[in-house]
């Protein structure tokens, strides 16, 4: 929360007034039909047989369960390495570590029987292992997809897959098997690490396993999302589902046994009350579908209340059913096995279908057929089939974010102009070349032409055409040219995701490309995913730091979050550092502290801030939104006065700034003075009303893609992915 907000904190444990029970012997489990009411209608099939590796829906199997022939080691089959180090709770900035006490467990709150308080939970260190299976047929120094797994080391996982690579049936990947941090459940760092709903796992892997694993191992591993899948059984399953939920733009594919996806978070998250439980609940059914490809399971004798408490959301048979209803009714790629005959994560099921569960969720994937053969098919997942007005676009988060979404969609824009020379606009020119274009093209397919082509189309109003042309161009010549042309026009036209895809590629072809990361960091705004939008402009901005361009966008980004963004504060820093003579960076670094979580230090802070919105008013006298907050700092130290002249000069720089007009409404009515407040609030009022016009024909002038991907079923076209 920003620093001039008050807030309250409220301690997760609820002092020691409440005693710890002690965690119960797990009652047995009945044994469900398949053809409960209520339950997905499911295919049985015969005993011994599995799902076909290619097909979604529901599937039950058993009730005997046959390890497949992929588990038995074969003579002729090439074995892989495997390599083992560990990281400890020291290592880590994000899981330090915590525990809970032996024989105990909590007590459920007599206000909401959905929240468990814990009492015994405590910091605690851990030491976990990590194990890496490097195929046989890797060839070092390429890039490779590569699986992440829970509760490792696994070593069925890498047995299976010494199989299956052989047998040319899956792509030759790298697994990374990881242990968790000990104990299970609430108050445990099991239980944090997996149940908690949040993308902070995926983070953990990413930021203090991954490095290790490429360096311990001699590999290196994949950034396409596509080329990269999560695993994992009971919490660890709900826990590789939350991996690709919250991080798509890290991960596709999700494996998930006996999926925990009940009300097991902790600590207590009010925005996301019943925990796992709302993936069914909520969030799969209410938000677009991702482009996550799934394979469950379940068994009949699944956990059903294992606790002590009784919310109605501990019942994993019922979970998972859930969970199949919800992916069928979004689109989404899942097969869902029931086990006849299976209790919690099942041994026997697993040594049956894990070989058929692997294939399944990396069908699509082209699996190599020579040991060269490693890197992934830039065939994009989507194909643009067409456009719409701008009333089916659809944005994410608050309406400050969904318009700097667009502006910034905008500059990205501008910076594919920037090498160009200025194109004509008169209509009859850029016709009468587009003809010639086409000509030439009939005798020499060359991306030049294509890309062109796409130039003059999208002057030309014809931005579908203008869309194909840059694919073509990046087809035939993947420069970072092509790759950015076509990732922009993507975005502009509000092809989140796929614009995401492309600029993602792009960053892993050419790292160094300054525009392409500041374009993926668009692109992963526009999704709503803000922290790793913001990581992207800070590493821009490391590649050439006195370069503006990165911080300007991440400055736009800050002035829209109600939150801190990652690096932001440091990077800001840094440009009025390189550029100490710019009010732009002086008025972006204020606004970075601005947003700082309330502390010991707030008065300091706040005279920083101070001091580096009067150097941005010094430096450009002019400079409304500089004066704007300043006011608003003032304001919340309770100088009013001095706010009301900060306001005004805003107001003098810039008459139609909205918030300062608001601003100085709210002050004049806090002195009492009731008719200037009240026609500051109608000047608030006409403007916003002007604002939003402007808003909306803007919108209107900008065609919207509608989008198809890759497997998905005719007729279900997408706008704004």
């Amino acid at each position: 929360m920003p620093l001039i907000t008050l807030i309250t904190f409220v301690s997760l444990v609820v002092g020691q007034s409440i005693p710890a029970t002690q965690h119960a012997e797990r009652p047995t489990p009945p044994t469900r039909d398949p053809h409960s009411p209520g339950f997905v209608e499911a295919k049985e099939l015969p005993d011994g047989a599995v799902p076909p590796a290619d097909a979604d829906g529901n599937f039950i199997i058993g009730p005997t369960h046959k390890p497949s022939p992929e588990v038995s080691p074969q003579l002729d089959t090439p074995n892989g390495t495997v390599i083992e180090f560990t990281i400890n709770s020291s290592d880590s900035k994000i899981y330090p570590g915590i525990a809970r006490e032996p024989g105990t467990f909590g007590t459920v709150d007599p206000e909401n029987p959905a929240k468990l308080i814990v009492t015994t939970s405590h910091p605690a260190p851990y030491a976990r292992k990590v194990a890496v299976y490097v195929p046989k047929r890797y060839v070092p120094g390429t890039v490779a997809p590569f699986i992440v797994g829970a509760d490792g080391p696994d070593r069925l996982l890498f047995s299976i897959l010494d199989a299956l690579i052989a047998a040319q049936k899956l792509p030759v990947m790298i697994a990374i098997s990881i242990a968790n941090g000990g104990g299970d459940a609430q108050g445990s760092e099991r239980g944090l690490e997996y149940d908690t709903m949040s993308g902070r796992y995926a983070e953990f892997v990413e930021s203090e396993v991954l490095p290790r694993v490429e360096a311990a191992a001699r590999v290196k591993l994949t950034k396409d999302p596509d080329g990269r899948a999560t695993m994992g059984a009971s919490s660890g399953a709900a826990c590789a589902l939350s991996m690709a939920w919250y991080h798509p733009e890290l991960y596709h594919r999700v494996l998930s046994y006996s999926g925990t996806f009940v009300n097991q978070q902790w600590p207590y998250n009010p925005e996301i009350p019943h925990g796992a439980w709302e993936f069914h609940e909520h969030l799969i059914p209410n938000s677009p579908p991702k482009p996550i490809r799934i394979w469950m399971e379940v068994g009949d004798r699944d956990f059903l209340n294992p606790n002590i408490m009784r919310d109605g959301m501990h019942d994993w048979v019922v979970a998972n059913e859930n969970m199949a209803k919800a992916l069928a009714a979004r689109g989404y790629h899942y097969q869902f096995v029931f086990a006849r005959n299976a209790g919690h994560v099942d041994r026997g099921v697993r040594e049956q279908t894990l070989a058929e569960a692997l294939q399944y969720i990396w069908h699509g994937y082209p699996a190599a057929t020579s040991a060269g053969d490693m890197e992934f098919s830039d065939k994009p997942s989507f194909t643009v089939a067409g456009v719409t007005d701008w009333t089916a676009a659809g944005g994410h988060g608050s309406d400050a974010n969904l318009r700097t979404s667009e502006a910034l969609a905008r500059d990205t824009r501008g910076l594919a102009e920037k090498s160009k020379e200025a194109p004509s606009h008169d209509s009859s020119e850029l016709a009468q070349r587009r003809n010639q274009l086409q000509k030439l093209l009939t005798d020499k397919d060359v991306a030049e032409f294509h890309r062109e082509l796409g130039d003059i189309n999208e002057k030309l109003n014809d931005s579908l055409a203008a869309e194909r042309e840059y694919e073509r161009a990046a087809q035939l010549d993947p420069s970072e040219q092509n790759y950015f042309e076509w990732a922009t026009e993507l975005l502009l036209h509000r092809a989140i995701q796929p614009a995401t895809e492309v600029f993602t590629k792009g960053v892993k072809a050419y790292p160094h490309s300054e525009r392409m990361l500041v374009g993926l960091g668009t692109a992963l705004h526009a999704s709503g995913l803000y922290a790793q939008a913001a990581e992207k402009l800070c590493a821009a901005s490391d590649l050439k730091p006195s370069d503006a361009t990165p911080y300007l966008f991440l400055g736009k980004m800050v002035g829209a979050s109600s939150q801190p963004l990652p690096c932001a504060e440091e990077k800001l820093s840094r440009f009025v550092s390189e550029q100490p003579a710019s009010g732009v960076a002086n008025y972006y670094y204020a606004l970075a502290l601005s947003k700082r979580e309330s502390n010991s230090a707030e008065d300091e802070t706040i005279k920083k801030i101070e001091s580096l919105l009067d150097r941005s008013i010094q430096l450009d006298p002019h400079f409304a939104d500089a004066y704007l907050q300043l006011g608003i700092v003032r304001a919340s130290r309770g100088d009013l006065s001095r706010s009301i002249v900060s306001y005004k000069k805003a107001i003098a720089a810039n008459p139609d700034l909205a918030e300062a007009h608001f601003r100085l409404a709210q002050a004049y009515k806090k002195i009492g003075n009731s008719a200037n407040a009240q026609r500051e609030f109608q000047a608030y009022e006409q403007i916003q009303k002007k604002e939003a016009a402007t808003i909306e024909q803007q919108r209107r002038e900008v065609q919207q893609f509608v989008i198809v991907f890759k497997d998905q079923p005719q007729g279900s076209a997408t706008p704004n992915p």
